[in-house]
């Protein structure tokens, strides 16, 4: 028995030394720089869009945006902030369901993103909400700091993208 109860204190002391260890070094990981190789860095770029365009912070949005960001349509940068000014005073909440269908990854510098949005919110038509669903198109670079936005084509489901 005294044999049985030194193995466990020793364990306990092994323990009690390992979780100080455990502890710094999740602090360091989650402290640390972009963890992951592209492909989590992304999914966590989509993680973020999608969490400030619920909390209807454009500067967010935007900030995950290049400055030189041009597309199909002719938007800039510019014309994207004046879109997200209007459809966030438009709408009073906004809900998204995101899914990833399809992440392609250039040399670590550069990415496609294929991904299905639903949204609904509520607004202030006769209705009081309204709701839909998209496919986007994004093209991203990483500038060595973080992924941003250079373009996109979009399209409501079903539609083709543009």
């Amino acid at each position: 028995m005294p044999e049985e109860a030194f193995r466990a204190a020793r364990q306990g002391a092994l323990w009690m030394r390992a979780v100080p260890i455990i502890a710094t070094s999740l602090l360091l990981v989650a402290c640390g720089g972009p963890v992951g190789g592209p492909e989590q860095q992304l999914r966590q770029w989509i993680a973020d869009a999608e969490a400030a365009a619920e909390e209807k912070d454009r500067r967010k949005l935007l900030s995950l945006v290049s400055e030189h960001y041009i597309d199909a349509r002719g938007n800039d940068i510019d014309e994207i902030d004046r879109m997200l000014r209007f459809y966030f005073l438009r709408q009073q909440t906004v809900n998204l369901a995101t899914v990833v269908d399809d992440i392609v990854v250039s040399g670590e510098t550069a990415a496609d993103i294929r991904v299905t949005i639903g949204s609904m919110g509520l607004d202030q038509s006769s209705i009081g909400f309204d709701a839909d669903a998209y496919k986007f198109h994004f093209e991203l670079e990483n500038n060595g700091d973080e992924w941003l936005l250079m373009g996109a084509r979009w399209a409501r489901l079903g539609d083709e993208l543009r």
